[in-house]
């Protein structure tokens, strides 16, 4: 599912699916050349991550989003969705710790560790590690968070390629982000009842590749927020931490999502007769390369350093 991203019948783009060598699999969209203008977002859906090739120019002033969202209920391309069964582990290779009658989930990983969820006691559920490798070959979408006593965690950001003949250029916003943890439940010790919290996913993956690259907009892959007293808010598209689900008079806060220079997803918080926050998942991973020195000037979140990287072709 192309999610109308290109639209105009088959002598427009031509498709085809490939299984790469993890078993995972990329929708392929060839094209002439692809603008996606300012003041148009377009969000890319579908089971597998998203690629797109053109033969010449790629433009995004717009938005381009490929982020799971739980206040939308948006999977991002090559995202899984979480499972809502009770206290089970988020999916993917750096799937957060299931959470239990005595701590929070964990937040996912990728890049970024995810953030462990808080303990009413024992020991914590831990956030997913950190996993994949920088050039992103093979293309992988983010890890979910784990699932609490209420509902789940969030799933990770997805996963687009973009890579043009010609020149790419991003004015504009392309989005991977995690979604939000869901908030915890019922704290009841004297029936022993405690519903803890779920944590955040990870952010996914973006890969640009062309001649010249050029970024004087926004590439994002953060991670979403852990549930506490609400649920964990959804990734952002710039370089602000999406905030753990707050607390209340029985509920802890979760942990902020990773974003900006923080890489690892913030653990939950506990305080006395409340149920316990879910981790905040930890940040994606970013690769651009192209043939000429790219020029990223825009706002890289994570910034460049381990988890946004540079190659050449």
């Amino acid at each position: 599912d192309n999610g109308g991203l290109l639209e105009g019948g088959e002598g427009f783009y031509t498709y085809k699916e490939i299984t790469q060598s993890n078993g995972l699999k990329l929708g392929v969209f060839a094209v002439k050349s692809l603008t996606i203008p300012a003041g148009v977002t377009v969000t890319a859906l579908g089971a597998d991550a998203l690629v797109i090739v053109a033969l010449g120019d790629i433009v995004v002033d717009g938005k381009l989003l490929a982020s799971s969202t739980k206040s939308q209920g948006v999977k991002g391309p090559g995202a899984t969705e979480q499972s809502g069964n009770d206290n089970v582990p988020g999916s993917g290779l750096g799937g957060g710790a299931g959470g239990s009658g005595a701590s929070s989930a964990g937040g996912g990983g990728y890049c970024g560790a995810g953030g462990d969820g808080a303990a009413l006691s024992g020991s914590a559920s831990k956030g997913g590690a950190s996993w994949g490798n920088v050039t992103l070959v093979p293309l992988a979408a983010g890890s979910n968070g784990g699932t609490g006593g209420v509902g789940p965690g969030g799933n990770g950001g997805g996963a687009i390629q973009l890579s043009a003949c010609g020149a790419l250029k991003v004015t504009g916003l392309v989005d991977v982000g995690g979604a939000g943890g869901v908030a915890s439940g019922v704290y009841d010790p004297q029936n022993v009842i405690s519903q803890q919290g779920s944590g955040g996913g990870s952010g996914g993956s973006i890969l640009l590749e062309g001649v010249s690259v050029s970024v004087t907009g926004t590439l994002a892959a953060n991670g979403g927020g852990g549930g506490g007293g609400t649920s964990g808010s959804d990734a952002t598209g710039d370089a602000q931490p999406a905030p753990g689900g707050p607390s209340d008079t029985t509920k802890a806060a979760g942990g902020d999502g990773a974003a900006g220079s923080t890489t690892d997803g913030h653990a939950g918080e506990s305080q006395a007769a409340s149920t316990s926050g879910g981790g905040g998942g930890g940040a994606g991973r970013i690769r651009v390369n192209a043939k000429n020195a790219p020029s990223l000037g825009g706002t890289l979140s994570p910034p460049l350093g381990a988890c946004t990287t540079q190659g050449t072709l």
